[in-house]
């Protein structure tokens, strides 16, 4: 049990950190355009 809930987290954190990524960079062109 406790592997497939590791597996599941893993996959969750991967898109949490691809979903963060663009906005960063969303937020970095924010800035240069001002």
């Amino acid at each position: 049990m406790a592997e497939i809930f590791e597996k599941v987290l893993v996959e969750v954190m991967k898109a949490v950190g691809k979903g963060a990524a663009k906005i960063i960079v969303w937020m970095a062109h924010q800035i240069e355009k001002k």
